[in-house]
This record gives C-alpha cells, sequence and structure tokens, in this order.
C-alpha cells in the first residue's frame, strides 16, 4: 500500500481502476515520472485505488481531482521476486511523492477450534432454541425477545469468509452480498496453501471455509427445523461480504479463513456503501493496517456499529482490527461464565460474550457444528446490538456500544473484573 502526498495526488493522469475493478485491467504507472520509475523497478504487474475516487473540489472558476486523504492511497502488486522489504525501500525514498509505504498484513477467522463434527442432525423439540446453544440463556435473549426478535430492516455485515447462501436457516435473511477477495501473489510459508477463489473474485461470496456461515447463524437465523438453531437475533438481514480464503494449514492440519488488511478495508467500505448498520468482524492479527483503520473510521463517522474479536492467543497485546478506536472489542466466555484459556483480553477488550464450544449454522445446506473462538463471541455481540437497533432506530453507533458496554453483567472469578454483554439489560436501557 502507498500514499501519495495531496500535491502528487493532484497531478495523477493515468486512469487507475478502484478496488473491486477486473483484475484483467492492468495499470502499471500513474504518470509521475520519479514513482513511475520505481514501480518500473520492483517489476510492478498492478495499480487500483484502494477507495473510489473522491469528489471534484471547486478551485477558482473550475473544479480538480479531490487531494482527500481516501484518494491518495493505492494498492501495489509487483513480482514476488522483488522482496516487500527492497520494495518498500525504493517507494519511500522517493523525496514528496510517496507520504507512506507499507505492506499489506495478514488476517485470519479467529475460531480457536472445531469442537465438533459438521452434521444434519435428527430432531428434537425445543420451543425456541437448541438445547446446546448455552449462550443463548446466558446473554438472557429469552427475556430479550419479550420486547423484540429483530426487525428485517436492520442490516448487519458479516465481513468474513463468506456465507453458504443456499443454508436453510440462513437464506430468508440473506441480502445480495459481495467477494472482495483478491490474493494475487501471495507468499507463504512451507505447508501452506491458498484453495478455492482467492484471486480477483467478483462473484457470489459463496463460504469455502464454514467460518462466516457459523458467525451468520449466531447473528441472525430463525430454526426451520427440530435441530436447527436460533440466533440472538430471528429476523435482521444479513449482508455476506466475503474477505477471506480458504487457506489449508497442513502443519497445524485444519482449514482457516485467510485474506489481507486491504481486502477487508475494501469489504468494510462496500458494506457502509450498500445499507450496513452494523458491521462484525471476526477476524484480525496482531499487526495494525493503516487503511483498514480508515475504513473502520469511515464506518464509524457514517454511524455504522463496528464489532470485532479480540484474539485467540490468551494474550494481553492488541489484536487488530479490535483494538482499533470505536471498534467494540470482544473477548469469550465459557458456560461456566469464565474466560477461556484462548481468549484475548486487556484493557481494548471491554466486554465478553459467549465464546466456547457455540453452536451455530456450518457450511453445508442443513448442517450445523460448534465451534469455539473469540469469533463466536463477537457474533453474540453484534446481535444484541442488531436488537438494539430493532428496538430504536434513532439510536446511534456511540450510543449502541454505550448500551452495551454500561449493562453488561460481571462475570469470571475475581479478580477477573471481565463484563460479559446481557441482551435483556441492554434493551431495558435503551427502551
Amino acid at each position: 500500500m502507498i500514499k501519495l502526498t495531496p500535491a502528487t495526488q493532484s497531478e495523477v493522469t493515468e486512469h487507475v481502476p478502484g478496488p473491486l475493478a477486473s483484475p484483467l485491467y492492468a495499470v502499471k504507472g500513474l504518470g509521475i515520472t520519479d514513482l513511475d520509475k520505481a514501480l518500473e523497478e520492483i517489476h510492478v504487474r498492478a495499480i487500483s485505488r484502494l477507495a473510489p475516487p473522491s469528489p471534484p473540489v471547486r478551485a477558482g472558476d473550475g473544479w480538480v481531482n479531490s487531494s482527500a486523504d481516501d484518494a491518495c492511497y493505492y494498492r501495489v502488486t509487483f513480482d514476488p521476486a522483488f522482496s516487500i522489504d527492497a520494495a518498500l525501500e525504493h517507494l519511500r525514498a522517493i523525496g514528496g511523492t510517496v507520504a507512506a509505504a507499507e505492506p499489506t498484513h495478514w488476517r485470519e477467522s479467529m475460531a480457536a477450534r472445531a469442537v465438533s463434527t459438521p452434521r444434519a442432525e435428527p430432531g428434537f423439540f425445543h420451543p425456541s432454541y437448541h438445547p446446546d446453544q448455552w449462550g443463548i440463556p446466558q446473554i438472557d435473549c429469552p427475556s430479550a425477545w419479550r420486547r423484540t426478535r429483530g426487525d428485517s430492516d436492520i442490516v448487519v455485515a458479516v465481513v468474513d469468509s463468506g456465507v453458504d447462501l443456499n443454508h436453510r436457516d440462513l437464506r430468508p435473511h440473506l441480502l445480495q452480498g459481495v467477494d472482495v477477495v483478491d490474493l494475487p501473489n501471495p507468499t507463504l510459508e512451507d505447508g501452506l496453501l491458498l484453495e478455492g477463489t482467492f484471486t480477483g473474485n467478483r462473484g457470489q461470496p459463496w463460504d469455502e471455509v464454514g467460518h462466516g456461515t457459523h458467525v451468520a447463524g449466531t447473528i441472525s437465523c430463525e430454526r426451520t427445523c427440530t435441530a436447527g438453531v436460533v440466533g440472538v437475533t430471528w429476523a435482521c438481514s444479513i449482508l455476506p461480504v466475503r474477505v477471506l480464503a480458504r487457506l489449508d494449514d497442513r502443519n497445524a492440519k485444519k482449514v482457516r479463513g485467510w485474506g489481507t488488511g486491504l481486502n477487508i478495508a475494501t469489504g468494510i467500505r462496500w458494506a457502509v456503501e450498500h445499507g450496513a448498520h452494523i458491521i462484525n468482524l471476526s477476524l484480525g492479527d496482531i499487526s495494525p493496517d493503516e487503511y483498514e483503520r480508515l475504513a473502520i473510521e469511515y464506518a464509524v463517522a457514517n454511524n455504522v456499529v463496528v464489532v470485532a474479536a479480540a484474539g485467540n492467543y490468551n494474550k494481553t497485546w492488541p489484536m487488530y482490527p479490535a483494538a482499533f478506536p470505536d471498534v467494540i472489542a470482544v473477548g469469550a466466555t465459557d458456560s461456566a461464565d469464565q474466560r477461556p484459556d484462548f481468549s484475548g483480553h486487556g484493557n481494548h477488550v471491554k466486554i465478553y460474550a459467549p465464546g466456547d464450544k457455540i453452536r451455530s449454522t456450518y457450511w453445508g445446506n442443513g448442517m450445523y457444528a460448534s465451534m469455539s473462538g473469540t469469533s463466536m463471541a463477537a457474533p453474540h455481540v453484534t446481535g444484541v446490538a442488531a436488537l438494539l437497533l430493532s428496538l430504536s432506530t434513532s439510536l446511534t453507533a456511540s450510543d449502541v456500544r454505550r448500551i452495551i458496554e454500561d449493562t453488561a453483567t460481571p462475570a469470571g472469578a475475581p479478580p477477573a473484573g471481565l463484563r460479559r454483554v446481557n441482551a435483556e439489560a441492554a434493551l431495558q436501557c435503551a427502551r
């Protein structure tokens, strides 16, 4: 990622495609002599904007291209034979032209482990939720549902590995989403293999991991069979945004969602521009990504609630995007209302939610599975945020965050000081 100075941005003469342009349309220069020379030296393959062009601004009697911050950012794809450190050195050395140059950072799904085999089970009946869904009563959803079970006008973007678009429990709640995964020249360690669709895809946001499907079912789902599950909401709409590809980690013998901060930033912006009220980010890593931060600022500025998983390393170190300002960072609790040994924690984690052995929808029509991780905790909080907005659309994003944090229930053994989300208390406060 490079950021041009505003003066340099105003001198760009090439027609540079936006973040969702066809990968076949490859621009390799910007019309700036010294910059284009440096780009040629690192064997550039393609350049694209990280945000759509900004509206023009008035200058005297005419109009000129905007030098707004967003307009100055570009993604540069180059020959993987050229090292990232050498490429950054080349680009940073251009005085007065490139304001910043940094590598994009990897992000992964925040599921610590799968604890049951996905399956379609024969039925047994419970009047509202599956008996294995211990998290639903722990955060007092049944009481909250007397006030509202959610409203389809409230749109929740699941920025993740996509969603099983044919799952019978999810299909009624799904809106038209997007796939923004684009990993054209990934450099991976031995034992890591990208599978499925991961380059320049602009099709439907089909889940190739199972992670996003599980997250979506926790947020909004109504049982269509006796073996099914319910979400924290029963009716809110899900906007699936695929930003994570399928990574086969043969060293750890597991499959996980894998993507970059730049793709995630693109997904966040797309979700905001397509009506999302809440964005769930059950993903992250320890490295902050500048453009991802700007995308979150864009979401918050547009009154969108942003919820993110706090990480699964049992550490107090910040995970991103959860640790960015104005994000609701969520740690995990278990069925005993304690923090499980995988959950991230620390001063930036103000709220906790069920995240251990969580049953939800899974990849494959009619399939269900239990998974653990702060990935499973975050959608419980996202669901409560959706209930709040269903009850009162006048609430702002900052109102929702404050209510969730202020009404949380003390949990965990002293002196842990955990505060676990409480749906009924939150809705009572909003009322």
